[in-house]
C-alpha cells in the first residue's frame, strides 16, 4: 500500500533490468567459452626447420618447401609453379610475390631460405 504521493514499484522495469543483466552475463560467458574453445594450430619445432638447415627456394621440391614454417602443400606448390613460369628467384624477398606469403610470414621464413 502506498500513500498519496508515492507510486508503486514498477515490476516491468525491474523485470527488464534483471533480463538485461542476465543477457549481459550470458554474453560474457559465451565470449569466454568461444575464446577457450578456439582452435590454434601449433607447428612442431621439428617440422619448422629444414633437415639440412637452409633451403634453396630455387631448387627445393614441394616436399622440401613444406618443411618450412607455416608453408603447406598448396603454398609449396605455388612456389614451384611460380618459379617454373617465371624463372628462378633472384632474391629471397621475391618470395612475397607468391599469394599467401605476406611480409609477416616472410620474416618467419627468412632464416630458413636462400637463393643461389
Amino acid at each position: 500500500m502506498t500513500s498519496k504521493g508515492e507510486t508503486a514499484p514498477n515490476r516491468d522495469a525491474t523485470h527488464r533490468a534483471n533480463f538485461r543483466h542476465a543477457c549481459g552475463v550470458m554474453l560474457i560467458v559465451i565470449s569466454l567459452l568461444s575464446i577457450a574453445c578456439s582452435k590454434r594450430v601449433v607447428h612442431d619445432q621439428e617440422r619448422s626447420t629444414a633437415s639440412s638447415g637452409i633451403i634453396n627456394i630455387n631448387t627445393a621440391t614441394v616436399e622440401e618447401l613444406e618443411k618450412l614454417p607455416n608453408i603447406g602443400r598448396k603454398t609449396a606448390e605455388s612456389i614451384v609453379e611460380f618459379r617454373t613460369a617465371n624463372g628462378p628467384f633472384r632474391r629471397v624477398e621475391h618470395l612475397m610475390q607468391i599469394r599467401g606469403i605476406s611480409e609477416e610470414r616472410f620474416v618467419e621464413l627468412r632464416p630458413y631460405i636462400k637463393t643461389e
